[in-house]
């Protein structure tokens, strides 16, 4: 493999970290599941599983569902786990060039409230844009009754240091959005560009692949984002990472080009196109004509510009949860506790 030019870590999107989080993401995305599926989907041993989900039970965000015991022969009956309604709430922000989505999710990733804001942030300081979005969240997250656990955000353009975006779609030049928001809300904030974004919203759907038997090595899926929109980019991610790449769409004659050539230095096993430049067909199977003649690479479309924000703010407002869920929930827990005294 060649690598890209410069690729740049995500400290955001680094996959389930622990045991715990390996079932939780198994759970998320596969429940009603048993605990010997969990150790079929892990490298730890079943101690290892066991102690995994209990920690989870106790958190309350996983609970047993003996009512849905299925028969399989003699032996003590599986019983399954799935995630506990949830306790609290996640809200993703994509900012866009005239408007901004807000997104409300559960602990799953379900949606439970959505909203887009029309504003432009060029015409804006950063703080008239803030005090424009705020009542629009804090009036979301109200209707659900539920506590608000963190905030995520994604933005175009580049991110720096987890809070300075610089983006000209946007207007901004390093502008800091995370200070102004801590100051209205006591809870994790973390931002991060809409093409890592994406890339970690394809690496949250990924299930653990199978215990590996014998000498195999462990299969690992690898993932290629190719976003042409407002701005451009792309990504590549795995179950434990997502690396975005630098890229200057302006050296390439076609996207096809483009895409081509960051195909061929990524080896990736599935290609994403993401963005508005993808929403004309036949456009898009001009690109994904060029990749398929690759071989062994699956093409996938996100074109509409909803779908690419609700998988970015999505992505971003389950990022804590996911990477260490034992973590996220005692955080909030003690929070929680502070607001009650």
């Amino acid at each position: 493999m060649c690598p890209p030019s410069a690729i740049n870590i995500s400290p955001v999107f680094r996959g389930p970290t622990t045991p715990a989080a390996v079932c939780f993401q198994v759970i998320r995305l596969k429940q009603p599941v048993t605990r010997t599926h969990l150790f079929q989907h892990s490298t730890h041993s079943q101690p290892t599983i066991a102690r995994a989900v209990t920690a989870l039970i106790d958190a309350h965000l996983v609970r047993e569902r003996p009512d849905k015991i299925v028969a399989e022969g003699p032996g003590r009956p599986k019983i399954p786990l799935e995630m506990t309604p949830t306790p609290w709430v996640h809200v993703g922000v994509a900012l866009g060039t005239k408007s901004t989505y807000l997104g409300i999710y559960g602990t799953r990733g379900q949606l439970l409230r959505e909203q887009f804001v029309e504003i432009t942030p060029a015409k804006h300081r950063m703080s008239a844009f803030i005090a424009e979005i705020i009542p629009h969240i804090n009036a979301m997250v109200a209707s659900t009754q539920l506590p608000l656990a963190n905030i995520g955000i994604s933005a175009s353009g580049v991110v720096r240091e987890q809070k300075f975006i610089t983006a000209p779609n946007l207007g901004w030049d390093g502008e800091d959005i995370v200070t102004p928001f801590a100051r209205l809300f006591d809870v994790p904030i973390t931002v991060a560009s809409v093409v890592e974004a994406i890339a970690g919203a394809e690496q949250q759907t990924q299930e653990p692949p199978l215990r590996p038997t014998g000498s195999e090595p462990l299969a690992d899926h690898r993932g290629l984002i190719f976003y042409v929109d407002d701005t451009t980019g792309a990504a590549i991610h795995t179950r434990t990472s997502v690396e975005s790449i630098d890229l200057n769409i302006g050296k390439y004659p076609t996207l096809a080009a483009a895409a081509l050539d960051l195909t061929a230095r990524t080896e990736p096993d599935t290609v994403v196109l993401a963005g508005s430049a993808f929403a004309h067909r036949a456009d898009t199977q001009v690109v994904g004509r060029a990749l398929q003649e690759i071989g062994g690479v699956e093409v996938r479309v996100i074109p509409t510009h909803i779908d690419n924000a609700r998988a970015a703010a999505r992505a971003l407002a389950l990022s804590g949860l996911l990477t260490n869920p034992l973590t996220f929930s005692k955080q909030l827990s003690l929070l929680i506790d502070e607001y009650a005294i």
